[in-house]
């Protein structure tokens, strides 16, 4: 088959299958859904070659703008200032609009129809959102968006919010009845902290139905730092009446833990659509009518079509870990969720009947801590102490091993272990190679049982030490390889006096050079399947993050990463 030719046209002319000017290998020769392919693949490789393409004629690019701008993100200056804001041609496109925070203090909207409704209420402590998002323009925006599917507003370079949406723009929102939008993302935004002058909580009977929701109003370190927040009564009567309204027909919800209404969403009707549920933050039992705690797999047995479930919950210090299904319990109890594709669990216990049960549709697995035990090693050494707030029970490597030789299931695509090192840890990443060779993507959070000591093989050979840990896993097909293996010479975090600064410059550049050296090694002794390895390191502000390498693999220089 010849290769298909790109030939540049007059960018008013459009090609028919009967023009005899086109040349028999041309693409534009092909239908719209194979057109469509091609470019699709192009904007995932390379923009710059997908702009390139749809430049060549007019056909061409009426397939491309779809593509480009499928996905949005404006900043709250655009609000301000027209000439920066979306092109009005450009708003038919928009599948995905994200609007952003990106600065403290906001500038006075310029005197122009978007500013003219905006209401001049009285500010709130939060800083309500009508001066950042001018709620009556956002609905012209919106109705001029007919494939409009998610809204989401976000802050960016924060991890707690700073302002408030209040509930009547919630209001205004789902009245317009969208015909496609479906998803509301309040993201590092507080959601009507309390009732402004003339709300109510009502929701119009004829109101928008989403199919997704989610509230995040905290992200990653901020919830290591700070207690878990108590919700004001209207944050979470706001979020009782979101979910509620929505039960007929949401699929994705995502919630801090704080303001889920847990007691509501699991004892009220059968959950019809619920296909995701994702819960953040801090551990909380689920209460039957009498008062006594029920687990989580009768608490959640009412949604039938579950195929996600992410529990990432900070286990409370002085509470006993509760398994989902713990042993023991009546043996009527069925298994309420046989389309499972996902599940993360916070603290697992061996004794959790739940991963005997686990049916094969399984393809991501979970098994770590929230936060990490690296955020509280940090934590600790940063503060001195965190006032017995939260407790790590780690599983060591061969109650690890417990755990996954339970599951009867061989088409897992992702792993992600948190244990503690023993004696078994050979064992236990044998058999994940041997029980699941049908994984891509493998991530371990690996800590250590003992303090280490500057004659060890670690220290003195951190490569071979790596290349040791990870042979028996050598012979996995993987994509990604995301590793924390608690090097020795991980650098410590200074006092909390210094805590501006934690980390020595020296410390923390020799450290990234020997990361380097260990993923180069990794890379070496992988199958060329594997594109990146990331490798969890202290960060010179942040706590911890993935540092990713690149896997090149050059017939010149051999394989490297970058």
């Amino acid at each position: 088959m010849s290769a298909i030719a790109i030939q540049p046209t007059d960018a008013g002319s459009v090609y028919s299958d009967s023009d005899l000017n086109v040349p028999a290998d041309s693409i534009l020769l092909l239908n719209d859904d194979i057109l469509d392919l091609i470019i699709r693949e192009l904007v995932s490789e390379s923009k710059a070659t997908a702009f390139a393409l749809s430049q060549t004629c007019r056909r061409i690019r009426s397939r491309c703008l779809p593509m480009f701008f499928k996905e949005c993100s404006l900043s709250v200056l655009a609000w301000a200032r027209s000439e920066r804001f979306l092109p009005r041609t450009l708003w038919p496109y928009v599948c995905i609009l994200r609007i952003s925070e990106w600065t403290f203090e906001m500038p006075t909207p310029a005197a122009d129809s978007r500013s003219e409704a905006i209401p001049s209420e009285t500010r709130h402590s939060a800083q309500c959102s009508y001066d950042v998002y001018p709620t009556p323009y956002l609905e012209v925006v919106l109705a001029q968006m007919p494939r409009l599917r998610t809204l989401i507003f976000t802050a960016y370079q924060r991890s707690k919010p700073q302002r408030m949406i209040p509930w009547s723009s919630i209001q205004r929102t789902l009245s317009l009845r969208h015909p496609s939008l479906e998803g509301l993302v309040f993201d590092l935004h507080w959601l009507a902290l309390e009732l402004l002058r003339s709300e109510d909580f009502v929701l119009d009977e004829a109101s928008l139905a989403l199919r997704a929701f989610h509230y995040t109003p905290h992200k990653g370190w901020a919830l290591v730092q700070q207690r878990e927040p108590t919700p004001r009564p209207s944050e979470a009567r706001a979020v009782e009446l979101l979910v509620e309204r929505n039960r007929p027909t949401l699929e994705r919800l995502v919630l801090p833990m704080y303001t889920t209404p847990l007691d509501q969403m699991c004892s009220g009707p059968i959950w019809p659509n619920l296909r995701e549920l994702r819960l953040r933050g801090e551990y909380r039992a689920v209460l039957d009518s009498a008062g006594f705690p029920i687990p989580y797999i009768l608490a959640f047995a009412n949604m039938p079509r579950l195929r996600v479930l992410e529990l990432k919950l900070a286990q409370p210090e002085g509470l006993e870990p509760k398994p989902i299904w713990p042993a023991g319990y009546p043996a009527a109890t069925s298994w309420p969720w046989p389309d499972l594709t996902e599940l993360s669990v916070t603290c697992p216990r061996v004794d959790d009947q739940i991963y005997a049960h686990l049916p094969s549709t399984m393809r991501s697995l979970t098994l770590q801590y929230t936060p990490h035990y690296t955020d509280y090693v940090w934590m600790l050494a940063a503060r001195g102490s965190l006032d017995g707030r939260w407790q790590w029970p780690l599983l060591t490597a061969s109650e690890m091993l417990g755990i996954l030789r339970q599951c009867r299931f061989s088409a897992l695509r992702y792993l992600a272990l948190e244990y503690l090192d023993d004696d078994d840890e050979e064992e236990l990443l044998s058999y994940v190679a041997q029980a699941f060779p049908q994984l891509t993507s493998l991530e371990v959070l690996r800590c250590h049982r003992t303090v280490n000591v500057d004659d060890s093989e670690e220290w003195q050979d951190p490569c071979a030490f790596v290349e040791r840990i990870c042979r028996p896993i050598v012979s996995l097909h993987l994509r990604t390889l995301a590793l924390h293996l608690d090097l020795a010479e991980t650098p410590i975090p200074l006092s909390p006096a210094e805590f501006d600064a934690p980390y020595n410059d020296d410390q923390l550049g020799s450290f990234y050079n020997v990361l380097h050296q260990v993923a180069d090694r990794v890379a070496l002794i992988f199958r060329p399947e594997l594109e990146e390895i990331k490798l969890w390191r202290p960060d010179d502000y942040y706590i911890y993050e993935w540092r990713c390498y690149e896997v090149v693999r050059s017939r010149d220089f051999g394989t490297y990463t970058r």
